[in-house]
């Protein structure tokens, strides 16, 4: 690593990442108040904080305004930059930070942020379905591996490969190599180990073990990834039960890609298409690498993930074609709020007593739809009077 600063001067701001990723804040709130932390390596930390309280929009700015010579600490910057918008899913300008923090890190002779940048390469273009270059980054991260941390990145990531390839034993054999490591156990890669075989297991459909496991993850307060948790067990619930999925926990980020699945699965099973399609279509828009029309993923190994086998068991029992009235659907509500109230009802009434909110206008074309589809079903008409509905039976 080049010389610009002292090795004590980069040592000191590597503990305070380590401080970060344990989620040890107290610790960590502690260093960063002492006047011998240099306002670089204090913002850096700071927009990560930032965006672990999902605030991305000054974490971004922070980093903007944080300007340095240091080509490690360069490197750095374009790294939490790279964490940023890899939380947004946004995996293209993910791929840029880290390819730059690559470059950069070269540079220095860093190998550490070599490995870290040329890992998460990897990463994003596995997320982006470019297998080929994902691959190489992959291959190139292996150079630059040392410690057993490093190293079982790598597996978890040839792993995760297998496992969107379809290959889920071979998948599980290797990750239970890694687990029954003598190392594993104190390595902060844990927790990442445990949900990557979770939703493997998901996959073959062993819930029970998968529930154990995410029931592990989410009283484990130093596990950072706790929306995948938290949707990731909304579902098994939900396959292995009679029960309803769930609603999103309040303080959930609703327009994150695993809260646009969820939003995207209430609406299905609330009976209204049209709407999920509408979060589906943004998850497109989000990661078009990923998901495809009608409701599909594009690789061949998620065929079986948690969405799709949620997906399916909606269907089924919430046919849109046939079933269309199957209890507590909102085209059953609309129909039942029509036809209990029995004389004209104001659009603005209906809107509040089917979607259970106050009148909003954002919900007129969603009315207008279920309005559209419940004409279809049904042989009674739906007359207009004085801009009121009213059921004729």
């Amino acid at each position: 690593m080049e010389e610009n600063k002292s090795e004590s001067f980069y040592k000191n701001y590597r503990y305070l990442v380590s401080l970060y990723l344990k989620r040890d804040l107290v610790k960590l709130r502690r260093e960063l108040n002492k006047k011998s932390v240099d306002r670089v390596p204090r913002n850096l930390i700071n927009a990560r904080l930032l965006n672990l309280k999902g605030d991305d929009e000054n974490a971004l700015s922070l980093l903007s305004e944080t300007n340095t010579s240091d080509t490690y600490f360069a490197a750095q910057k374009e790294i939490v930059r790279a964490l940023i918008y890899g939380r947004l899913s946004n995996f293209q300008k993910a791929s840029i930070h880290n390819t730059k923090a690559f470059e950069l890190a070269r540079i220095a002779k860093d190998n550490s942020t070599c490995f870290l940048s040329s890992f998460n390469l990897s990463l994003n273009y596995q997320r982006l379905n470019l297998e080929t270059v994902a691959k190489f980054y992959l291959d190139e991260s292996e150079k630059y591996a040392i410690t057993f941390s490093e190293i079982a990145s790598i597996e978890r990531a040839r792993v995760s490969r297998l496992s969107l390839q379809g290959h889920y034993q071979l998948a599980l054999e290797r990750l239970d190599r890694v687990i029954d490591h003598p190392e594993f156990h104190e390595s902060e890669q844990k927790y990442l180990f445990y949900n990557l075989k979770a939703d493997i297991l998901i996959r073959v459909q062993d819930f029970k073990e998968a529930k154990r496991l995410l029931s592990f993850l989410k009283g484990e307060r130093a596990y950072k990834n706790r929306p995948r948790v938290l949707f990731e067990e909304a579902i098994v619930n939900f396959l292995i039960s009679s029960k309803k999925i769930k609603k999103l926990p309040q303080d959930y980020d609703a327009n994150s890609e695993y809260g646009l699945l969820w939003r995207c699965l209430l609406e299905v099973q609330a009976g209204d298409p049209d709407h999920a399609n509408e979060f589906w279509k943004k998850l497109i828009k989000l990661n078009p690498e990923r998901y495809t029309e009608d409701f599909k993923h594009k690789m061949p190994g998620d065929l079986m993930i948690h969405f799709q086998q949620a997906f399916e068991k909606l269907k089924k029992s919430n046919d849109f074609s046939t079933s269309l009235f199957q209890k507590g659907s909102r085209i059953s509500a609309l129909y039942q709020c029509l036809k209990d109230h029995g004389g004209p009802l104001r659009k603005e009434l209906i809107i509040e007593r089917v979607w259970g909110v106050s009148y909003d206008p954002a919900y007129d074309q969603r009315f207008y739809k279920l309005l559209e589809r419940l004409r279809k079903a049904i042989p009674s008409r739906i007359l207009v009077q004085n801009q009121a509905y009213i059921l004729q039976i």
